[in-house]
């Protein structure tokens, strides 16, 4: 029953999310070739897609430019102008939606790929000072989004023609989250499904499980005992130090392994945020709050660093963990591994905790914005809603269904944990604008063994975060 109920509750997700700057008046459009928008694509409108108008572009060129991930190549973001069909379903169905828009509204769409994240905001924020108009639409990484916003280079989406991301092809709560001074600098959606490589999981070893003869995490998902304490009882009780040499080291038997960006999403899942929108709008730290810090001293001493868990950035120990926490790019690798893997998602922190929480890492998720000196936003808000719309009935789902689904879940249950954790994915404006750097200290600070006076720890950083916070809304209010 509980299988059926996860199923349908997606199914209906999945149909509506997953099957899924300038001068508004658009001076550069041809009035003459223009449908009105009430006319509208009947095609889309008859499917419950966005109303929106004929247009003949005269052959404008979108220029988009995305920022990778340290020249890390699985969470570069390839899938918005591929150059050819290669037979791979994911890169031909980005391939036919390039060029049904692009026949659509005669418009040429270009990808400006930088592997340097941090090059890639210099030359947005290079272009904006130089006026040249050289990028239409950028995809940046949250680490570098208040960079951009403080020193004015992005336009409010607020006021984006044809963009109506209430819509289930966009990422309502990412763009509800990324307000300040009631301006929303950024969005994500489904123009891309970089954001889809960022969202953490747990992934276990099923011979493990029936070795040590433990609880099935399927069943404790589905019953609402998969919890923090209880994945961490699990994984002290396979823990081995199999050679003998009185510690712990890549050749033994390990509980958890969580790569190393891990922690803050960890937090989110126990329902925690680093920040949180007050009654007036305002970003307010609360991860500091007397009721987070006594979860995050139990989540500490449970995980037990070094005994039980262990970090490491590309999950490649010698054995294999009981769990490894790890982001949906990293996935792929267990099936490399020929492993016998189940999915789930985070654990709750306890029972009491009414759901599960699905989370991004705010660092490397890849945030849609616009430069401040697109002054065709008139074409660029229609551009972006029929990309993200699109994306949602043929990109998305080859991701999916043939990536995801098909080739990494090897169970009807893991596929229905993958359905739950992509149609209930949550966000915090604390960890996708990083306030005072708050994140990184925090996931430098909880991996280390000793490190447990968290309220020291706060005490030190709250002034660093609240004067990043008002640093931030004075200048994204003057800019």
């Amino acid at each position: 029953m509980a299988k059926k109920i996860v199923l349908m509750a997606f199914a209906l997700v999945l149909f509506l999310c997953l099957a899924s700057c300038g001068d508004a008046s658009g001076g550069k459009d041809n009035p003459e070739a223009e449908k009105t928008a009430n006319e509208g694509i009947a095609e889309n409108a008859e499917e419950g897609g966005p109303n929106l108008p004929e247009k003949d572009m005269g052959g404008k060129k979108f220029n988009i430019i995305t920022a990778g991930w340290y020249g890390y190549r699985p969470l570069e973001i390839d899938d918005l102008a591929p150059e050819e069909i290669t037979g791979d379903a994911l890169d031909d169905a980005a391939y036919n939606r390039k060029i049904k828009i692009e026949d659509m509204y005669n418009c040429q769409i270009a990808h400006i790929q930088e592997s340097d994240h941090v090059k890639a905001v210099d030359n947005i924020r290079k272009s904006v000072m130089a006026q040249d108009e050289a990028y239409d639409v950028a995809f940046v990484r949250g680490l570098n989004i208040s960079s951009l916003i403080s020193s004015g280079c992005l336009l409010d989406l607020s006021f984006l023609p044809h963009a109506d991301f209430e819509k289930p092809w966009w990422r309502k709560s990412v763009y509800d989250s990324l307000v300040l001074n009631g301006r929303r600098f950024a969005a994500s959606g489904n123009m891309s499904i970089g954001e889809m490589k960022a969202v953490f999981l747990v992934c276990f070893d099923k011979q493990l499980i029936q070795d040590n003869g433990l609880e099935s995490p399927y069943a404790l998902v589905k019953s609402g005992d998969w919890t923090f304490e209880k994945m961490c009882v699990m994984a002290k009780s396979v823990t081995r130090d199999l050679n003998g040499d009185g510690k712990m080291g890549g050749d033994d038997q390990w509980g958890i392994i969580f790569q190393n960006d891990s922690p803050p999403s960890l937090f989110g899942a126990c329902g925690m945020k680093f920040a949180e929108l007050d009654e007036s709008g305002i970003p307010k730290m609360t991860l500091d709050s007397e009721a987070n810090i006594e979860k995050l001293m139990k989540m500490h001493e449970l995980l037990d660093i070094e005994n039980v868990s262990q970090m490491d950035q590309f999950i490649s120990l010698t054995r294999r963990p009981l769990f490894e926490i790890n982001a949906v790019h990293l996935v792929n690798a267990l099936r490399e591994r020929d492993e016998s893997f189940g999915i789930v998602p985070l654990p709750k922190y306890d029972r009491a905790q009414p759901e599960y929480i699905p989370m991004t890492s705010g660092t490397f998720t890849p945030l849609i914005c616009i430069p401040k000196t697109n002054a065709d936003t008139e074409n660029t808000g229609l551009f972006m809603e029929i990309m993200a719309y699109e994306g949602s009935r043929s990109v998305v789902p080859a991701f999916y269904e043939n990536i995801l689904r098909e080739k990494t879940a090897r169970d009807d249950e893991s596929q229905d944990m993958l359905d739950y954790i992509f149609g209930n994915i949550k966000y915090d404006i604390g960890t996708l604008l990083n306030f005072g750097r708050l994140v990184d200290e925090s996931i430098v600070y909880f991996r280390g063994k000793n490190n447990t006076n968290f309220v020291s720890f706060f005490e030190k950083y709250r002034p660093v975060v609240e004067r990043d916070i008002n640093k931030l809304l004075d200048e994204s209010l003057n800019n």
